[in-house]
């Protein structure tokens, strides 16, 4: 196979994966095969083969990992990816969000990691920190740390003025995080 193939396992890898994956309910039917390994078996060879977008497969690699629950997996390829790209937000997301599973502790101080990694000085993040700051709540409240997990519903739900486009994007996650403030609350 020429070098360049490879980088086409990554777009067919990644089709051949969600395609099956998002048409299970459907498999009884005879153009809805089960192409889900298919679709794995070639993002792995082209996270070791192609040259210009592994970072590519290996993303998706990632979270077809831990869509399967294969979160050693996924640790596995977000931490061989980290150490090619060391700054990376993205890998680090995965990585925490498979920690989440594993070891909620080590989720929290990489999902920390990633919220003090966005300059103070740019205005326009408000869905990426109330998100992040969402999943750390989230975390305390699993390994049972009432006290930071309200810490991060309140600092949530302080911020005001939010764009609209932003207040309508996060409107759900806002009324989640007010759940989670309740049911903090109600423990106590």
């Amino acid at each position: 196979i020429k070098q360049n193939f490879f980088e086409a396992y990554i777009a067919i890898g990644t089709f051949e994966y969600w395609k099956s994956r998002k048409m299970e309910f459907m498999d009884w039917l005879p153009f809805a095969s089960d192409t889900k390994n298919t679709g794995i078996d070639l993002l792995v060879i082209a996270t070791d083969s192609a040259t210009y977008n592994t970072y590519l497969a290996m993303n998706s690699l990632i979270w077809i990992y831990i869509d399967q629950e294969r979160y050693n997996d996924a640790i596995s390829v977000a931490e061989k990816a980290l150490k090619e790209f060391p700054d990376s937000r993205t890998f680090k997301w995965g990585l925490a969000r498979a920690y989440e599973e594993k070891n909620p502790s080590m989720a929290i101080q990489l999902y920390k990691e990633i919220l003090v990694s966005y300059p103070s000085s740019v205005t326009n993040n408000n869905k990426n920190i109330i998100t992040l700051k969402h999943l750390i709540a989230q975390q305390y409240a699993k390994i049972g740390d009432r006290k930071n997990a309200l810490k991060y519903c309140e600092e949530i739900l302080s911020i005001k003025n939010l764009p609209q486009e932003d207040d309508s994007e996060l409107g759900e996650r806002i009324e989640r995080v007010k759940s989670l403030k309740k049911e903090l609350s109600k423990s106590n």
